[in-house]
């Protein structure tokens, strides 16, 4: 799923607007096996071949919407494709000439079990203004 925008405005003492781009993880990467559980992930391409790749996607999403925050869905449950995934989105990010976006990590399974939402407030609370 890549490609996905939605424009929102936020209306209270000041007037803002975002923009979320949804989209895969800019790292090389497949997943293999349909059934939920069986799927196994794999990371396709080197590490420096896919630093290259992930400067070059912060570039573009800079130009196109300027400043830039990255809010990281992935799981973090230990040992998981998806942590190991996440990892690598976290590690291009270090490594990244763009230091000036911002990654969060926000494990939304983890943290909102239950239909609990105080978390999500606490997100927003302590995201640091673009």
């Amino acid at each position: 799923s890549s490609g996905i925008n939605a424009e929102y405005g936020l209306l209270n003492q000041n007037v803002s607007s975002f923009i979320q781009v949804r989209g895969s993880v800019p790292v090389f990467w497949e997943q293999t096996g349909i059934q939920v559980g069986s799927h196994k992930l794999t990371i396709t391409r080197g590490y420096e071949l896919t630093q290259v790749a992930y400067d070059k996607h912060m570039t573009i999403l800079k130009k196109n919407y300027g400043l830039v925050m990255i809010l990281n869905l992935l799981a973090n449950k230990p040992d998981s494709d998806e942590s190991h995934l996440s990892n690598q989105f976290q590690a291009h990010q270090m490594d990244s000439i763009h230091d000036d976006v911002m990654i969060r990590n926000f494990d939304y399974h983890a943290v909102c079990k239950g239909g609990r939402t105080e978390p999500i407030n606490a997100l927003t609370r302590t995201s640091r203004p673009l």
